[in-house]
């Protein structure tokens, strides 16, 4: 089964009291000053099939079962109009998936939090706070945070967010939104594949 397309795709999680992740989730949001806390890319196969690759909290998974990844989840999913090899793409992933590269906790909660506080300190007092955390794409490589995974991956296939390790939900939705074509924004368990 091959690879058509890849596709990127902004994630809202609701606010739910009675799980314990959609406090991290709001907390982004509230640090990040954004709509959304989440990034994953999306797989499209020859035989019509879809799939979710993300980072989540016990690493890389594909979720081939959209629609029970999709829950209650508000998604806004663009194309990216650049050429790639799906092969090459499609065995990265694989070996990503297999792999499991960990979670950056330390990125998402501590570098991340400090630059969203650095950035919002820099537009309103016009201080010059900087990013804190790695600066060395190798370092950064040993363990990702969702958007950081899925920048990454543009940067392999077709040498796009050189400095990955700087990407947020937010960044990302607002770089897609400027660039490329969106394809579907709604709840996710609403989504057709004709929409793709």
């Amino acid at each position: 089964m091959d690879l058509v397309e890849i596709y990127n795709v902004s994630v809202h999680h609701p606010f739910r009291w009675n799980k314990w992740l959609r406090y991290v989730t709001a907390l982004i949001r509230f640090f990040t000053r954004s709509h959304w806390n989440h990034f994953a890319l999306l797989e499209q196969y020859e035989d019509g099939s879809v799939a979710i690759v993300e980072m989540n909290n016990d690493g890389i998974n594909r979720h081939k079962d959209f629609w029970a990844w999709a829950e209650d989840k508000e998604i806004r999913i663009f194309s990216f109009d650049i050429q790639y090899d799906r092969k090459v793409a499609q065995t990265m992933l694989d070996i990503m998936v297999k792999i499991k590269v960990k979670y950056d906790y330390r990125g998402t909660t501590w570098y991340g939090l400090l630059y969203a506080i650095g950035n919002a300190l820099n537009e309103r007092f016009g201080t010059g706070v900087k990013w804190l955390g790695f600066t060395s794409a190798g370092r950064a490589a040993e363990r990702f945070y969702c958007s950081e995974f899925a920048a990454f991956v543009w940067n392999y296939l077709a040498d796009r967010f050189a400095t990955w390790y700087l990407m947020t939900p937010k960044a990302l939705d607002a770089y897609f939104r400027q660039n490329e074509t969106c394809k579907y924004h709604g709840r996710a368990v609403d989504l057709t594949l004709v929409d793709l």
